[in-house]
């Protein structure tokens, strides 16, 4: 995933994480990506919880940017509910079968670009 969000920061993208974990930021900094996000909002910013949109559209505020101009990337279906009910389109990471309302598929990350997200999400609408 380092070489996408590198990718869409080089693109001029800003990046929030929006997580219900407690310990958001001890992963992040385990994981070496802290520096990857403008914003991260957790589970000790926010209370309500997936399929709840808080905490998609605090990462939006705090991005100083409005839902539609949003792309949630999501590995459950409570996550892709929360990005629609915040108005923002939603990757699902996963499979069509577990994540049946997303707005574009992806196995991974693995060689995928900011750009090939823009496209296949421009073929949808």
């Amino acid at each position: 995933v380092k070489d996408f969000l590198s990718d869409a920061r080089e693109k001029g993208y800003c990046i929030a994480l929006g997580s219900a974990s407690k310990n958001t930021a001890l992963i992040l900094e385990r994981l070496h990506i802290s520096n990857y996000f403008d914003t991260v909002v957790d589970g000790t910013q926010v209370t309500l919880a997936k399929p709840d949109p808080a905490v998609f559209l605090c990462g939006a505020v705090r991005l100083g940017t409005v839902p539609k101009e949003c792309i949630v990337f999501e590995d459950s279906a409570a996550g892709v509910q929360a990005a629609h009910a915040g108005g923002m389109k939603a990757v699902g990471i996963g499979t069509k079968e577990n994540l049946p309302e997303a707005d574009l598929i992806l196995s991974g990350f693995n060689g995928l670009t900011i750009d090939d997200i823009e496209q296949a999400l421009a073929k949808k609408s």
